[in-house]
């Protein structure tokens, strides 16, 4: 639930009879519906009308002779407010749930759930309650009305409205054209006529647009209202009664952007915030049933997926509705005995979350040392409002390759959480500390999402590698200055080993391996080795855009395209020799380490005795498909307490 935009204001004269809330019998499972009143006949409704309403209790489990509607919207801004009547009684809403009530008492009589209306958010002990309640609430309701909203500007209302109309007719249309177009030669031909109609202007992307950026579809509560199969939409005036709006709006992602048919998606919607297309191919799928249930209706995504997925593309005014809203949606909720609780604090609703998902999973680590936190917790805690800064080296490496690396070993990790909340003990092997830390060079606002200058990319390139140059500089003196002898051996290797850090690569050389993945990886380990010698060539600093473009489609660009990893990392060398990547915040002193099944190698900070804060997973060269673990002088594990 979000901020409360119901609380009476000096904006409701004194005199007015205020709107009160009875209270609820939990006991008889009751909640409140709202009957939306029409204008009266008699008159024809001014400006200045206020919506009416009736409110009134009923029980959930004897609802069935009781039609209802539940509505999703977006709340917006609780401080911009509208003035409705409650059983004759007045009360101010936010302005988007007006502007809803307003266009649904013009076209339909009806009972309605509206969670912001019929839940006491005043009351934290109801509210807890009734949000328990959400999934049967929904279950009952005869539809999903879904409020797309209005034109925001008032002054451009027949615009909006024709938007919203064309929109959703062209989406609709599109959508069985793609249907029928089974065949590639179908296809082909419905690629060619799209490529004239944007030539020609004649497909309304500006209400296309409109629909696929609205905010609806990154609110936290309103993916778990929406991913049901009795959806209808109203945006302005129009509803849109299909139950194939999402599969129509994936498609159209899909067509027009992801498999690449036409043109980049910068070009046709210039305007567009990138994550939004990012977010419709995970969500759209889902709104259309598609990707929620088995066969018996039942969930088929575990909580910690869908944490996942929200962290990076879902939005919530409360932290805690991160958890909260997608609790229904989940198949191990009960097992896990998560239940939304607003009496606690959302550091005590993350860190319970935490101890009940590493019952199960202890890679519910990796979550916590991915991004900043925003919230005073505990280093093993993952904090769900964070966004993600960076690349995952251990999911970076799983979605290049389609394997894991094994650092830790074949074995499950486990892993204990305190009856508080506020220790963890894992069980792994020092590996050796840091000794020497390079700068890292930042990376260029959007060269992840793929909007970078094409400039500033090559740039970036370029300091990187001089980075690593300087690395392998440092190495060979450091190691000459200590008469040691390099645990990788020639300056080859050294050079490969640096190659692979910055890119978090792994490839052991085989000369015996020759299958078709053998033959393409051993290519990759080429194009990476001639791209990093090529970017760190010193007579390179003065290369211009015109003279590095030939070399964009040529093995030297294998490197480059596989830096995104190393944004936010510094790479380091340890002690012993070891030359990794690790994260930003890096220091000397801090132990490089591995932890029993887990994938990746971690760095841990000492804060006293065996108390440690774990940091971020770390790569580094030679040990990440368990070799560390196969030598004759393996030390022994031991316990570590992470707080």
């Amino acid at each position: 639930m979000a901020q409360n935009p119901l609380s009476i204001t000096s904006a409701i004269e004194p005199d007015h009879p205020l709107f009160l809330y009875p209270p609820l019998d939990s006991s008889k499972n009751e909640i409140r519906l709202l009957r939306l009143l029409q204008p009266s006949p008699i008159r024809p409704a001014t400006a200045g009308d206020l919506p009416k309403c009736e409110m009134f209790t009923v029980c959930l489990d004897g609802i069935d002779n009781i039609t209802f509607s539940a509505v999703s919207y977006v709340w917006g801004n609780p401080m911009c407010t509208k003035e409705i009547i409650v059983n004759s009684r007045h009360m101010l809403i936010a302005q988007n749930l007006y502007s809803f009530l307003v266009h649904a008492q013009r076209k339909l009589d009806l009972v309605l759930w509206i969670d912001a209306l019929c839940i006491n958010q005043e009351d934290l002990a109801e509210k807890t309650i009734q949000i328990q309640k959400l999934k049967a609430i929904f279950d009952r309701a005869s539809n999903v009305l879904a409020w797309l909203g209005p034109c925001e500007d008032s002054g451009c209302q027949s615009s909006c409205h024709k938007n919203g109309h064309s929109g959703l007719r062209w989406l609709n249309a599109f959508g069985e054209e793609v249907r029928k177009s089974k065949s590639e030669s179908g296809i082909s031909s419905l690629t060619r006529r799209l490529e004239e109609e944007l030539k020609s202007g004649t497909i309304p992307l500006d209400a296309v647009t409109e629909i696929w950026e609205n905010t609806i579809w990154t609110r936290a509560w309103c993916v778990q209202e929406l991913a049901r199969l009795k959806v209808n939409v109203f945006m302005g005036p129009h509803l849109a009664r299909t139950a194939r709006l999402w599969t129509n709006l994936h498609l159209a992602y899909r067509f027009l952007y992801y498999d690449g048919r036409l043109k980049a998606m910068s070009d046709l919607f210039p305007s567009a915030d990138g994550r939004v297309f990012f977010a419709a191919d995970t969500f759209f799928p889902i709104f259309a049933g598609t990707n929620l249930k088995a066969n018996d209706g039942s969930p088929t995504t575990a909580l910690l997926e869908w944490l996942w997925m929200s962290r990076q593309y879902l939005q919530a005014t409360d932290p805690r509705d991160r958890v909260f809203a997608i609790l229904s949606l989940t198949k191990d909720v009960d097992d896990l005995g998560v239940i939304p609780d607003y009496s606690q604090s959302c550091e005590r609703v993350y860190m319970d979350v935490a101890r009940a998902l590493y019952r199960k999973d202890a890679t519910v680590l990796f979550h916590a040392i991915i991004g900043p936190k925003n919230i005073a917790l505990p280093s093993f805690v993952p904090d769900w409002t964070s966004e993600l800064p960076q690349r995952s080296i251990r999911g970076s490496h799983r979605r290049r390759f389609g394997e894991n690396f094994l650092a830790g070993g074949p074995s499950i990790p486990q892993a204990i959480v305190n009856a508080a909340g506020t220790q963890l003990q894992v069980s792994g092997i020092v590996v050796d500390s840091v000794s020497f830390v390079a700068d890292c060079e930042p990376e260029p606002e959007g060269v992840n999402n793929g909007v970078v200058a094409y400039e500033k990319h090559l740039a970036w390139a370029l300091a990187c590698a001089k980075r690593l140059a300087m690395v392998e500089v440092v190495y060979a003196e450091y190691f000459h200055k200590l008469g040691l002898r390099s645990i990788y051996g020639t300056a080859g290797e050294v050079e490969f080993a640096l190659a692979h850090a910055v890119t978090a690569f792994s490839y052991q050389r085989d000369a015996g391996a020759n299958s078709a993945a053998d033959q393409s990886r051993r290519k990759e380990v080429d194009d990476i080795l001639a791209g990093y010698r090529f970017w760190k060539t010193p007579t390179l600093d003065l290369i211009s855009p015109e003279e590095a473009d030939k070399f964009w489609a040529s093995s030297k660009v294998t490197f480059l395209q596989s830096l995104a990893v190393v944004s936010g990392r510094r790479p380091f060398i340890t002690s012993r020799g070891y030359i990794g990547l690790g994260p930003g915040n890096l220091e000397a002193g801090d132990l490089v380490c591995i932890l029993l099944g887990f994938e990746v190698p971690v760095v841990l900070r000492r804060l006293d005795g065996d108390r440690f804060t774990i940091m971020n997973e770390a790569y580094v060269y030679g040990i990440m498909q368990g070799e560390f673990l196969k030598g004759d002088d393996v030390p022994s594990f031991r316990s570590f307490t992470l707080e």
